[in-house]
């Protein structure tokens, strides 16, 4: 890579940054705290110590620690205690409360955007960073005291990890492994599932050393679980507009989760058919990342079967807990139109998959538009 074409990569990553932190900062600064953020910062941060939020002793579902502990600390770095958030609101409180989720939710789409600028070219940037300003878990989560943005960036960090490691054929760093999966595990209990779903790549990809794969896969998984079992347990209910379908499509959207499908599919099929390829550097990828989302069907499905059973349901199932979906699609659906788009030769060919391609892409831009200019 010459340094010329670093030097835009790093001008349009940081460009990407910064106005994902302004954008951020507007949202936070007019948003009022609710109920849900208020009971995070009183009851799980300034009402807990620190060995009290890291063994998961605290009254949320998702008790994983990370996110109460930045919430913590950046309270503490700015000499911050709320006084009565619960009947007075002010611009203080908004600012530093939404200060981690409005950096991790800027950070995991600049680093999308990196990160296909590197290996792809500056359209695929620009195309990784119009679907994730173009998704609407993006837009609701960016600026919410919560630890839904933290999610985003763990996700996205772990989704990257796995697909470098499976396109470019890369010697796996256990180390490095171990270290992304442990942050999805430390930021949401949930994790398990694409915790098991990378293990499971790991292994049909050929990596087979056994302390190793306890390692990057078997330690964030018992750390993941161990907060599941910690967490308290509440029972549920689907409400009027949390359908199963309309949970998945919040994260996913019906065009984008056809895409998701189809093109890693068409991709996989080319090579294998036409190219004669037997051995598919990304197959595992997208098996990962398909595999990783029917476990959350599953998931849902068992609450579903849950709630047959409970007589006085707590809380509505909400599409923020499959909020690790978001990057997930994000990053399949980028990587699926940057790869079929190289495979065939013909420019009739090419120009039949841009026009799908913008046909996905487009509408759901006009969308993120109209949000930035008049809010959710």
């Amino acid at each position: 890579m010459t340094p010329s074409r670093k030097f835009v990569i790093f001008i349009f990553v940081v460009g990407i940054f910064a106005a994902g932190l302004c954008q951020g900062f507007t949202i936070a600064l007019k948003k009022p705290l609710w109920n849900d953020e208020i009971f995070s910062q009183v009851s799980s941060v300034e009402g807990k110590s620190w060995p009290v939020i890291w063994t998961g002793r605290i009254g949320e579902g998702n008790n994983s620690p990370l996110f109460y502990s930045i919430q913590k600390a950046i309270c503490k770095a700015f000499n911050y205690r709320s006084e009565d958030l619960w009947h007075k609101d002010d611009i203080r409180a908004r600012f530093i409360l939404r200060i981690a989720p409005v950096f991790c939710m800027s950070l995991g789409m600049a680093l999308i955007a990196w990160f296909l600028c590197v290996y792809y070219s500056l359209l695929g940037g620009l195309i990784g960073f119009i679907v994730s300003i173009s998704s609407y878990m993006v837009w609701y989560y960016w600026a919410e005291a919560r630890p839904y943005a933290l999610i985003f960036l763990a996700a996205t960090v772990q989704a990257l990890a796995l697909f470098y490691y499976c396109r470019f054929e890369k010697k796996l760093s256990f180390w490095g492994m171990m270290a992304a999966n442990l942050f999805v595990a430390f930021a949401f209990s949930l994790s398990v599932i694409q915790i098991v779903a990378s293990g499971v790549m790991l292994w049909v990809k050929g990596y087979r050393r056994i302390w190793p794969l306890l390692l990057s896969v078997g330690l964030p998984l018992g750390v993941a679980f161990g907060y599941h079992i910690a967490a308290p347990h509440y029972s549920f209910f689907f409400g009027p507009y949390g359908k199963p379908y309309q949970l998945i499509f919040a994260n996913i959207p019906s065009g984008r989760l056809a895409a998701f499908f189809i093109f890693p599919a068409l991709v996989l099929g080319w090579d294998w058919y036409i190219k004669k390829e037997r051995k598919i550097a990304l197959w595992p990828f997208f098996a990962w990342a398909w595999l990783t989302f029917f476990g959350y069907i599953a998931f849902i499905g068992y609450l579903k079967y849950l709630t047959l059973f409970q007589e006085s349901p707590q809380f509505e199932v909400s599409n923020r807990y499959f909020m690790a979906l978001t990057p997930l699609g994000i990053i399949a659906v980028s990587v699926g139109i940057l790869e079929l788009v190289k495979r065939p030769r013909a420019l009739w060919a090419r120009a039949m998959v841009w026009a799908v391609a913008l046909a996905i892409i487009l509408p759901r831009l006009a969308k993120a538009f109209h949000w930035m200019m008049n809010g959710l």
